[in-house]
């Protein structure tokens, strides 16, 4: 077993800009959009023991920008009520190959709705509800972007087992697709999208028949509610669509489903989700998998004027030839405001990874700040 010092400290900065509207102003394109442009730069340090080692990593530490994105947004309504206005997350991190990571437009109107057109999240990922929700440090179920896929090199261990945010129903990501969501009624909302193609983003003119997710469709609900000084979140997404091999030859249904709820109070919240993967992109990303597995997350954390403190425990599993492969995750977590915009976050993380060949077996214990 490798061993290595685990100590370390850093700063996580919060955001390039604080304020929702640091810095405004006027575009004239026939109406005058009101314009607000804001970011966010997560800087990270790390030290990581891992039983097996991983090939390549043996130094045990690391320091990474896991996120640099300046957002752009543009709005304006008309007489009429119509709201209507465009979103750009533009890529910022030097090793980014693409200029933006989703960019969109937006139209609504208080009575029928919102609909998005463009690369974003679908309707699932944008209304599920869980864990992830009662993050107040850097990582939680969350994962990603802001500490989990840097510290940890985990080639073998595919999203959807790991992580209870990213590509939790369906595998899209911010593909080019359309979104409708309806009028928040009595707490409730619905909302649907339609992507044609996963591998087929802004203007690229994706194949369809090169091993993408086609035709696929989700469907998100979820209930926003407050009793007395209780808040309730509720929520559920389904998604469908076809999979198919990397020769482009049809390769079964794309079904995934999740639920989770969150219920806060006094500063305290708590939060619990699960997701059925079915027939989802872990069916063909993890290697020797005949189904894509399930995965259950719950979640707390206490926030008290600049303070936060939060705990996790997460359990994947998937079928694989010969027996189950399990991914364990838990966790705890403080952060603290140091200043506007500005945030200071250490996280204590374990990933247990049990599989039917013993010698596989792999734990890794990481402190991210």
């Amino acid at each position: 077993m490798k061993k290595q010092l685990l100590a370390s400290t850093a700063i996580v900065g919060g955001a390039l800009m604080a304020s929702p509207a640091a810095m405004a102003g006027n575009v004239t394109s026939g109406d005058n959009y009101a314009v607000s442009i804001k970011g966010s730069l997560w800087h990270q340090a790390y030290t990581i023991d891992d039983e097996l080692g991983s090939a390549g990593y043996g130094r045990g530490y690391g320091f990474g920008n896991g996120e640099a994105e300046v957002h752009v947004n543009a709005k304006a309504t008309a007489d009429n009520g119509l709201t209507y206005g465009v979103t750009l997350e533009l890529n910022a991190n030097e090793e980014d190959q693409t200029a933006a990571d989703e960019a969109y437009a937006t139209i609504s109107g208080s009575n029928w709705g919102l609909v998005q057109l463009g690369s974003n999240d679908g309707a699932a990922n944008q209304m599920k509800i869980g864990s992830f929700q009662t993050n107040k440090s850097a990582v939680g179920t969350l994962g990603g972007v802001t500490a989990l896929a840097t510290a940890f090199h985990l080639n073998d261990v595919p999203g959807l087992l790991i992580r209870s945010d990213w590509e939790s129903a369906g595998g899209v990501s911010d593909a080019s697709k359309i979104t409708y969501f309806t009028p928040r009624f009595a707490g409730f909302q619905a909302g649907i999208s339609h992507t044609p193609d996963s591998g087929h983003t802004g203007r690229n003119r994706d194949r369809d028949n090169d091993g993408d997710l086609e035709k696929v469709t989700d469907l998100g609900i979820n209930y926003v509610g407050k009793f007395g000084d209780v808040g309730v979140n509720v929520g559920g997404a389904y998604v469908m669509g076809d999979r198919e091999t990397a020769a482009g030859v049809a390769d079964g249904d794309l079904e995934v489903w999740t639920i989770g709820a969150k219920v806060d109070f006094a500063g305290f919240v708590v939060g619990a989700d699960y997701r059925d993967n079915g027939d989802g992109p872990g069916a063909s990303t993890a290697a020797g998998a005949s189904d894509g597995g399930n995965w259950w997350s719950v979640g707390a954390g206490y926030s008290t004027g600049p303070w936060g403190v939060d705990a996790h425990y997460a359990l994947g599993e998937a079928d694989v030839t010969g027996g189950e492969n399990t991914y364990t995750r838990y966790g705890l977590g403080v952060g603290y405001a140091l200043a506007p915009g500005w945030k200071v976050a250490g996280d204590f993380e374990v990933i247990d990874r049990e599989k039917p060949v013993s010698t596989l077996d792999n734990k890794s214990t990481a402190f991210i700040l």
